[in-house]
């Protein structure tokens, strides 16, 4: 292998099964053995680059007639080329640099042109963007960087702080990841905001004039006497009635992937949290604990517990991280109190807006029951002032 003269094999096309497959089986069949291999699939997108030593087995041209077949069998565009090999030095210092944060254009040239003002090399990246979310890992060479290690993470660090970046550092055993923690912390709704408005447009809850002054306690309150003496049941109907969005799905998926564990923080009751808990897997989930007679199944009108709503929600964090044992420099907490944020970042629900409407045409639900249910989804744009 030391002198091999290695064929780069590369392309992209839809996604399917078997790609893989149809690809190496081919270049078996010539005798070829596939020595370095790359694929990824995203958005459907399947890409692939693969190194290839023919060991005097075949030629170049008979693996150029075998990759055209796969090519016109499976739809990719493949191409075939030379390729010189470099070792790598053996003074190589790897640091996985991990960024998490709201999303924005330019993130990625800013990062990169940073690392590259520094002389560190990037070696392999995956970047995830979804619904306001930015996530980026990136593997990197640092054996030409000047500055000492506690300089350079300092540095970098303020450098993505400027862009509301959390950046979280590891130099050792960077192929075996650190568990992490991302805290989803909203004090408003996750219901996805063309939903929620066609809902109260119908029933003409958009009418109503938000009262600016009101706490988070406050709108928790209030929705709970709103929700005096509805049956637990039909508040359990309108979760199941909630869907996340792809984008949520997607997103969760990936940090779950990359090792996260992920923790979900709301202002909406807890019958809520814990079954967008089940419904998008996440690993914890903590809502605003409301009162139900056990007895006749009905809401109370009152929350369960007096302590401050924030105080409760610090406390459910705090939990989670002495549970999993992460040090604090490895927990990131999204909140949607961000200015860079108008809905609630990552995470994001519609609903079948038929059943809240079929409700409220049948006067099985007044004007504020209605309200106080979309209310225990978490806090509503303007929430403050009864219907």
């Amino acid at each position: 292998m030391q002198n091999a003269a290695l064929i780069a094999v590369y392309g992209i096309g839809r996604d399917s099964k078997g790609l893989v497959g149809k690809l190496a089986g081919a270049v078996s069949e010539l005798g070829g053995n596939i020595v370095d291999l790359h694929q990824n699939v995203s958005h459907g997108l399947f890409s692939l680059f693969c190194l290839v030593d023919l060991a005097g087995r075949s030629t170049v041209s008979q693996l150029q007639a075998a990759v055209d077949g796969v090519a016109a069998e499976t739809g990719l565009t493949l191409h075939v080329g030379s390729f010189e090999q470099e070792r790598r030095s053996p003074e190589r210092k790897s640091m996985l640099l991990v960024m998490l944060g709201p999303d924005r254009p330019g993130l990625i040239a800013s990062m990169a042109q940073n690392l590259g003002r520094y002389g560190i090399n990037i070696e392999a990246s995956s970047t995830v963007a979804r619904q306001g979310v930015f996530l980026m890992e990136l593997l990197t060479d640092i054996v030409g960087c000047p500055l000492p290690e506690p300089n350079l993470r300092k540095t970098l660090a303020d450098l993505m702080a400027g862009c509301g970046i959390r950046t979280m550092f590891q130099f050792e055993d960077v192929f075996n990841k650190k568990r992490r923690i991302i805290v989803f912390s909203f004090a408003r709704t996750l219901l996805d905001s063309t939903a929620l408005g066609e809902i109260m447009r119908q029933t003409g809850l958009a009418s109503l004039h938000p009262a600016s002054s009101v706490s988070e306690d406050a709108a928790a309150q209030q929705c709970a006497s709103l929700l005096e003496g509805a049956p637990a049941d039909l508040l359990e109907r309108a979760a199941a009635s909630l869907a996340p969005t792809v984008e949520t799905i997607e997103l969760l998926q990936e940090l779950k992937t990359l090792g996260y564990r992920v923790a979900i923080a709301t202002s909406g009751f807890s019958f809520f949290a814990d079954h967008i808990k089940a419904l998008v897997g996440a690993h914890y989930a903590w809502g605003v604990p409301l009162d139900v007679d056990a007895d006749t199944r009905t809401v109370t009108g009152s929350l369960a517990v007096t302590e401050p709503v924030a105080s409760q929600r610090a406390r459910f964090v705090a939990s989670v991280i002495a549970t999993e044992r992460v040090p604090q420099e490895d927990v990131v907490v999204l909140e949607d109190s961000a200015d860079h944020y108008v809905e609630a970042p990552g995470l994001r629900f519609t609903c079948d807006i038929r059943f809240f409407l079929d409700a409220a045409n049948r006067k099985s639900l007044s004007r504020d029951a209605l309200l106080g249910i979309l209310g225990s989804f978490g806090r509503l744009p303007g929430e403050g002032q009864k219907a």
